[in-house]
């Protein structure tokens, strides 16, 4: 943890040229979508998080994903804000909250049912690993992110 908080400061402080774009620490990643008007709380997460590397090959490769106004933005900090109730309906396989996710993922409502049952399946085989239940609540939503962003790649797509 020590060499992570080290290299984070280390990152933080090294002069660097700029350029146009979002700052890949404080607008991207999830820390972008957990702290939005709190720039040194999302690059304080995603330092944390994986020393902000998904951020900063987020805003390399894709940095239209890097605004607040994205998709995948509001899917996190949907996921972040809701997750208890998107377990329970993932689990029943239908619910409010798991179709309001799939609108604000573009997932036609065609597609849903497919996702839904790849979501399922992805999370039912998350949650009964052995560590599942000491996860902490970040690392729990993100888990449902990566089923979530799975399921709709091959479940949505038209």
């Amino acid at each position: 943890m020590l060499k992570r908080i080290s290299v984070f400061f280390f990152i933080m402080s090294t002069s660097v040229a700029v350029i146009a774009g979002p700052n890949p620490y404080s607008d991207c990643g999830i820390g972008a979508a957990m702290f939005q008007n709190t720039p040194w709380a999302a690059a304080t997460s995603n330092a944390t998080w994986d020393l902000g590397s998904t951020a900063v090959t987020s805003a390399t490769a894709s940095p239209e994903t890097c605004s607040s106004g994205n998709t995948n933005v509001q899917t996190a900090q949907f996921i972040i804000n809701n997750y208890d109730n998107l377990l329970e309906e993932t689990a029943k396989g239908q619910g409010e909250h798991l179709i309001t996710l799939l609108d604000i993922q573009g997932c036609s409502s065609q597609n849903q049912q497919n996702a839904i049952q790849a979501i399922r399946s992805n999370m039912s085989h998350r949650i009964s690993s052995p560590g599942y239940k000491i996860q902490d609540p970040v690392d729990k939503a993100y888990d449902y992110y990566i089923a979530l962003n799975s399921a709709t790649s091959i479940g949505c797509a038209s």
